[in-house]
C-alpha cells in the first residue's frame, strides 16, 4: 500500500504566512497540523494593524515563539519562503548526551543455585 502524501503534509518546515477571522496574521515555519486544521508555527510573529482614529493605521509586531493556532479561526494559509536547511554536525563515532553506546562488561560465569538479590519492595519467593 503506498503513503499518500497529502497536499498540507508537502509543505512542512517551509515558512507560511497564516491570516485569522480576526485579520490577525502569523509568520512561521509550518511543523505540524492535525484533522482539525489546527497548525503549529515555530519561530513565529504576530502582526495585527489596529486604528486609532479614521485616519491613523498603527502595525503591531510581537514575537511569540512555538505557536498553535486553532483550525476553526483560520482564514487562509499562504507558503513565504522554502524550508531551512539547517547545518547539521557529523556525530558518527562521538559520543554525548543522547548517544548509544556500548559499555564493555567483564565476563562473568554463571553461578547456579545462587538467587538473585531480593528487593525490599519485590514479594519473597515461597520455598517448595
Amino acid at each position: 500500500m503506498a503513503f499518500r502524501v497529502s497536499k498540507m503534509q508537502q509543505h512542512i518546515n517551509y515558512k507560511v504566512e497564516v491570516t485569522l477571522q480576526d485579520s490577525r496574521n502569523f509568520v512561521g515555519i509550518f511543523l505540524a497540523f492535525d484533522r482539525h486544521m489546527n497548525i503549529i508555527l515555530g519561530d513565529c510573529e504576530e502582526t495585527r494593524r489596529s486604528r486609532l482614529k479614521k485616519a491613523v493605521e498603527r502595525e503591531e509586531t510581537r514575537v511569540l515563539g512555538l505557536c498553535l493556532l486553532r483550525g476553526e479561526h483560520l482564514v487562509s494559509l499562504r507558503v513565504v519562503g522554502p524550508p531551512i536547511q539547517e547545518e547539521r554536525k557529523s556525530v558518527v563515532g562521538m559520543g554525548g548526551p543522547g548517544a548509544q553506546m556500548m559499555m564493555p562488561r567483564p565476563m562473568q560465569p554463571p553461578v547456579f543455585g545462587a538467587r538473585p538479590p531480593v528487593m525490599p519492595q519485590m514479594m519473597q519467593p515461597r520455598p517448595f
